[in-house]
């Protein structure tokens, strides 16, 4: 999937240099990312830090509202169920889709981080609010027109695969 270059978004950011640095791709109506977290994100020894594993989460999710709502929108509520250690220096997965919509307003959205053997390690739901017109103010202009011509790249790159 196309990527905004030069932000500092935590997860996905190009200019972040203490961020995870994620990318992202499609398959299907769901949305994958792998990602490696290291020293930098521990938590307990040799273990993730439960709030650097749900922004992994977060961020998954964020990225199948972009993907298949293209909207702008912003995260009200999330719940994260941990399930098993997250280790650092291992290969994993997250992957993120949509469970329901409710139009014009906001959609629920789910996401899972998986070990390299796709063992469950945590599982995430949240509501996403969509921003009306009105309140895209809250975003630069430069940001509103990078996003809305990623949403662009993402309807053509449908169009491709639908071809």
């Amino acid at each position: 999937m196309p990527r905004l270059l030069g932000h500092g978004c935590f997860g996905c950011g190009t200019a972040n240099p203490h961020g995870l640095g994620m990318t992202f791709s499609r398959r299907g109506d769901r949305v994958l990312a792998e990602v490696t977290l290291g020293r930098p994100h521990m938590g307990w020894d040799r273990i993730a830090h439960g709030g650097v594993v749900s922004t992994v989460l977060d961020e998954v999710m964020a990225w199948a509202v972009i993907a298949l709502e293209r909207v702008y929108f912003v995260t009200r509520s999330m719940t994260v169920t941990y399930r098993r250690p997250v280790p650092l220096e291992v290969p994993l997965v997250a992957e993120g889709w949509l469970l329901g919509r409710d139009p014009p307003r906001s959609c629920t959205t789910a996401a899972r981080l998986l070990d390299p053997a796709g063992e469950l390690l945590a599982e995430a739901k949240a509501e996403m609010v969509y921003l009306a017109k009105d309140r895209l103010g809250v975003l630069s202009a430069g940001l509103r027109a990078e996003m809305a011509e990623l949403f662009e790249a993402m309807a053509r790159l449908d169009q491709e695969v639908a071809q």
